[in-house]
């Protein structure tokens, strides 16, 4: 499981069934969330609304 830095400490990866987002303190994960893609779909229309000021 190849990661990805994001930035502010948040980190993405290619999970089993969707993405993994992780945020880490240097020294550990101190949170885990998955998105399935369903998810990720919800979460894509929420960034599009966003980005036309909606």
């Amino acid at each position: 499981m190849n990661k990805t830095y994001l930035g502010d400490g948040v980190y993405v990866s290619i999970g089993d069934y969707g993405l993994v987002l992780t945020t880490e303190d240097g020294l550990s994960t101190t949170n885990t969330i998955y998105l399935e893609p369903n998810v990720l779909e919800s979460l894509e229309e929420y960034i599009r609304e966003w980005r036309k000021g909606g």
